[in-house]
């Protein structure tokens, strides 16, 4: 597979106030979880970015240096060789000042007025000023069961459509969803304006570019086209989302039950090993292989 001209940005950023525990901490088996979205960003990225908080930078920064040990795991879909260039940035808005020339406000006005709790906007902003590429597709690090199709979906937009666009974003019904899609550095002013304002939901940015929605209303058959549900847009942020996060992955309970753990063991032997069941369990999540439409 070609990869294209894309940044890939996890946002590990957030307080995790609803959870008992930092989220940043939530593994899949013993790999955490933004690591896996690192090898699932590989089929469709050159560039990575990871985008931490000064809370979770060390936790961070330590486990991305196991990452050839983590790639054993993903051995038989992902070798070593695919993984792009990888980098760790801050999420902080202060240090990424942004073009003062174009702004109506000042130095002296963020002087004045304390810039904090600004939440995964920041990410959005760091991660499109230190990006190579003009394109960034953003996946928030605690949505655990995006699909192979859905990144397929949001990358096959951005290269076929021919009046390019700021921002290919999804409605999946429930609302925008902003933590998962592609920006352009196009957007980097007006999210520079608006945190400066104070105004950090990022969809309040889409009035002000040109935005490709992918609307469930509008876009059925597309959808059914890539095969996607909405355990795609499945995010980790209370006790309850956590225990359901587990039981789901442990049991294999939201995918077709065609294929059972006890036959999956048998199909790797009698002592299957950790690495070759995380694999069989990784595949049957990420490309929904036997999922019934």
């Amino acid at each position: 597979m070609i990869k294209k001209s894309l940044t890939g940005v996890i946002l590990c950023g957030g307080k995790s106030v609803r959870l008992e525990f930092n989220k940043i901490q939530i593994k899949i088996n013993t790999i955490p979880l933004f690591i896996d979205q690192i090898f699932k960003l590989a089929f469709f990225c050159n560039e990575i970015l990871v985008s931490t908080t000064a809370n979770n930078y060390e936790f961070v920064e330590n486990e991305l240096s196991k990452l050839n040990n983590y790639s054993d795991y993903y051995r038989e879909v992902c070798s070593k060789a695919n993984i792009p260039s990888i980098n760790i940035i801050k999420d902080e808005f202060e240090a990424n000042e942004p073009n003062y020339n174009n702004l109506a406000l000042t130095k002296a006005h963020i002087a004045s007025n304390k810039i904090e709790n600004i939440g995964p906007i920041n990410g959005i902003y760091s991660g499109l000023n230190q990006a190579k590429n003009f394109y960034c597709i953003f996946l928030a690090f605690d949505m655990p069961f995006i699909s192979y199709n859905l990144l397929s979906l949001l990358s096959d937009m951005k290269s076929k459509n021919n009046k390019k666009k700021d921002a290919y974003i999804i409605n999946s019904g429930k609302g925008y969803e902003v933590l998962c899609g592609i920006y352009s550095k196009n957007c980097i002013n007006i999210i520079s304006r608006n945190i400066m304002e104070k105004n950090y939901k990022i969809s309040d940015i889409y009035p002000f570019i040109k935005i490709e929605l992918i609307a469930l209303d509008k876009i059925n058959s597309k959808l059914k086209d890539y095969k996607i549900d909405n355990l795609n847009f499945f995010n980790i942020n209370t006790r309850s989302d956590y225990d359901i996060f587990s039981k789901l992955y442990d049991n294999f309970v939201s995918i077709s039950t065609s294929e059972s753990v006890a036959e999956i063991i048998s199909n790797c032997g009698n002592l299957p090993d950790l690495r070759t069941l995380f694999c069989h369990k990784w595949k049957y999540f990420f490309y929904r292989k036997d999922y019934k439409y």
